[in-house]
């Protein structure tokens, strides 16, 4: 049911790690039973779409060992914005910072411990 919720547009570097362009797609199962009439992308489908990112960057297989810190400070919904930026710093250690943003809205913000 998830699989092709989600479509990365662009990645870039950054000083600290990647930043990953993702677009949704309103289209997607997930988004008509979470909530009918009313979509949102759920909290651990943003969590999936981080590690996602994080596994790319890194060219590993990776999985949340330890979540430290958590906000979820918006809602996201599919088309609104269109497309939306996620930012992954990994430190050799496994520790993973990242944020879902769009301008100046931070929709999500994660500090986490990530093991292959």
């Amino acid at each position: 049911m998830t699989e092709g919720f989600y479509t990365i547009k662009d990645t870039r570097e950054s000083p600290d790690g990647a930043v990953f362009h993702i677009c949704l797609n309103p289209e997607s199962p997930l988004f008509k039973g979470h909530f009918p009439g009313h979509p949102i992308l759920p909290g651990v489908c943003s969590m999936r779409i981080i590690r996602e990112c994080a596994e790319r960057m890194s060219g590993r297989h990776m999985r949340y060992v330890k979540v430290k810190l958590c906000r979820f400070s918006s809602v996201i919904t599919p088309g609104s914005p269109e497309a939306f930026d996620v930012h992954v710093s990994l430190t050799d250690d496994g520790w993973l910072s990242a944020t879902i943003a769009y301008d100046d809205v931070q929709y999500v913000h994660i500090t986490s411990r990530m093991e292959a």
